[in-house]
């Protein structure tokens, strides 16, 4: 009866370990802030991420990075609409890069696909203020990695 015991303990156990660890999968998809109008995906997984060509998804080390022996690639951020956006503020970025043609950006109407912003090279915040929110009320991100002095890699990408 004691050996019997301590199995059904290990189950359980084995059981709550796994659905814990299922459920902290989920925490790091982008991150939506109603309170401060922001999305955010520090790339800890691909889910904020729809396509990518040439580039990878780094989740150990929560980045976007050119696939070796790349010199350039893309990727392209899933559907950017949180609920509390009554206007469309910034695109930041954060990562590593020699030069601000290392890293272009577009931004395209999720719904239409037509491109609303850019390809602009990145160097620094990026004003999303004149994109009308009734007539782009979802937005992708389009991010364009190019090898310079160093292979760019994108650690943190913010929609206010």
């Amino acid at each position: 009866m004691t050996k019997g015991f301590i199995c059904r303990g290990f189950s359980l156990l084995a059981t709550l370990t796994a659905v814990l660890s299922l459920g902290g999968a989920a925490i790091a998809a982008p991150v939506i802030d109603n309170n401060a109008g922001t999305w955010t995906d520090t790339y800890n997984d691909n889910l904020g991420v729809r396509t990518t060509s040439g580039t990878t998804v780094v989740s150990a080390s929560g980045v976007v990075k050119l696939i070796a022996g790349q010199t350039s690639g893309n990727y392209e951020t899933v559907r950017i609409k949180p609920p509390s956006f009554g206007a469309w503020g910034t695109l930041k970025l954060s990562g590593t890069w020699s030069a601000p043609a290392d890293v272009r950006v577009s931004v395209i109407n999720a719904l239409t696909r037509a491109t609303v912003l850019g390809p602009v090279d990145y160097d620094g915040e990026v004003s999303l203020a004149e994109i009308d929110p009734v007539a782009h009320p979802e937005l992708a991100v389009i991010v364009a990695l190019n090898e310079g002095v160093v292979s760019p890699m994108v650690s943190d990408l913010a929609v206010s």
